[in-house]
């Protein structure tokens, strides 16, 4: 058996270093309603400056994602998840002592660099794996467990501790390049032996002669929009719970309760595989979450602030693997899977803006008309 196959058929062993290396780039999204809250609380900033503060870093995780996906066949991936890890540890040191909008804006902005650089690595490692959704599904899961723990401990610390929020995700940053820097399952890029071979378990021999162009850019485009509804919906539903007379702590535990439920959906392309294809789940999938974003900010109930929060959550979490699996398949290197992974993070930049704009002018009665949108 090929050596390359054996080193990419330990699917468990891979997905660690990618929960660390792709996680950093995604759970600032898990954490970003509590961030969100929190600059404005212990900063002083409006609804729209907080906003643009969150759209900020993930821009950044997305230019620097989809920036550095043509150059991750070359130089070591592990070194350079490591640099990223620590650029994004810099950041958030420096805005664990900021109080001013811009230097505030900076530090935000080299955090999302170097969780993207990260981020970019984790996603191109994706590639060459022999069951990409099952894969992905465990990353999926695994990052899902840190960040539904995040999000009631970053709650926890900043008002029961008075712990500022970016020393603990400074923390969480740290143990994340530590992780990374001791693991070496990262992949290198897929080689014509590793191609040849996967080739002859059941893909198709033709897969990377195909031209890529038009299904990548349609998957790309595709999970932008879904990313971008995602931000806009998930942006200020810590505000909205407290607006329906939840306490802090009871909105953290239910954003940590619909993280761990999102782990639920995940395990449909871990169980399934290609068996159910992906086109259908895809859609599916699409329509109950785009269904469920809506419900929290045209309800006052808080029964259905929480059901509809957690059905959003597991429809985007069953989604999203099909997709990355998809975009594993249309290249060696890896481009196509950065790419799409950057499309899960970049549109997103305009979602905490433009949400901030929609609730300072015209209230979370708002959102939904964005969302329909």
């Amino acid at each position: 058996m090929n050596s390359g196959k054996k080193k990419r058929s330990l699917m468990p062993v891979a997905a660690i270093g990618m929960i660390a290396s792709t996680g950093l780039g995604y759970w600032p999204i898990y954490v970003l309603p509590l961030l969100v809250g929190q600059l404005m609380d212990s900063r002083g900033f409006t609804a729209s400056q907080a906003g643009l503060l969150g759209s900020m870093e993930i821009a950044a995780i997305g230019l620097m994602t989809l920036g550095s996906s043509r150059i991750l066949s070359r130089g070591n991936r592990r070194r350079t998840a490591v640099l990223g890890a620590c650029l994004a540890l810099l950041g958030q040191l420096l805005s664990a002592v900021t109080h001013a909008f811009l230097p505030m804006a900076l530090s935000r902005t080299l955090t999302g660099l170097g969780e993207g650089l990260a981020f970019a690595v984790g996603s191109a490692a994706l590639t060459g794996q022999e069951e990409p959704d099952r894969l992905f599904g465990l990353v999926f899961v695994g990052r899902a467990l840190i960040g539904s723990a995040l999000a009631p401990l970053l709650s926890l610390t900043t008002s029961r501790l008075g712990v500022d929020p970016f020393i603990l995700m400074s923390v969480v940053t740290l143990l994340a390049a530590i992780v990374i820097g001791l693991h070496s399952e990262l992949a290198a890029p897929l080689t014509a032996a590793d191609a040849a071979a996967l080739s002859g378990n059941g893909e198709s021999p033709d897969l990377l002669k195909r031209a890529p162009a038009l299904t990548g850019t349609l998957l790309a485009a595709g999970v932008a929009l879904l990313a971008l509804l995602d931000t806009v919906s998930w942006t200020f539903i810590e505000r909205r719970g407290l607006s329906i007379g939840m306490s802090p702590m009871t909105v953290g535990s239910v954003l940590g309760l619909t993280n761990f439920l999102g782990m639920v959906g995940a395990t449909l392309p871990i169980v399934a595989g290609e068996r159910l294809g992906r086109v259908a789940p895809v859609l599916v999938g699409t329509c109950i979450g785009a269904v469920a974003a809506v419900v929290p900010y045209i309800s006052g109930s808080r029964v259905h602030f929480i059901v509809f929060s957690s059905a959003y959550v597991i429809a985007f979490a069953a989604v999203i693997p099909f997709c990355m699996g998809s975009a594993a398949t249309l290249d060696r290197d890896g481009m196509w899977a950065s790419i799409v992974g950057a499309m899960l993070v970049a549109p997103t930049a305009m979602g905490p803006f433009l949400a901030g704009f929609v609730i300072d002018n015209y209230g979370f009665q708002g959102i939904p008309w964005v969302l329909a949108t």
